[in-house]
Parts: C-alpha cells; structure tokens; sequence
C-alpha cells in the first residue's frame, strides 16, 4: 500500500476538500482520500501516482496541487 501526501491551493471551505475527496476516489488504484479544509490530503493506494494520475480529476476546478516531501 503507498501512501501519498499531497498538498493542495485554492480551497476556501470544506465543501473545496469534500470535492476534491470524491475526484480523488475516482482515480484507479485510489483507495482512500482524507483531504481537510487546510488543504492537505493524504491519499492510500494500492499502485504509485504521478502527478498526470491526479490531474485530470482536477479539470474544472481551481485548485492546485503539490507532493508534500
């Protein structure tokens, strides 16, 4: 199981995370999203991601992203 923290911009209520929460489940090999209103995620999955993974649930939306070290 690979764990990735991410940490996201743009968020300005928890609505932002609940969305973002549900893109990240769509993603194949994404098992579970715990993403919070500050903007930090960290996400369980059952593969390795890329950031081309994780963009395209993005699409449409403000919000930026970073791997957190």
């Amino acid at each position: 199981m690979n764990e990735i923290d991410l940490n996201f911009s743009g968020f300005t209520c928890d609505a932002c995370a609940k969305l973002v929460s549900n893109r990240l489940l769509r993603i194949k090999g994404v098992e579970q999203a715990i993403v919070n209103r500050s903007g930090k995620a960290q996400l369980r999955a059952n593969r390795t991601l890329t950031a081309d993974d994780i963009k395209p649930v993005l699409n449409g939306t403000s919000y930026s992203f970073v791997f957190a070290q």
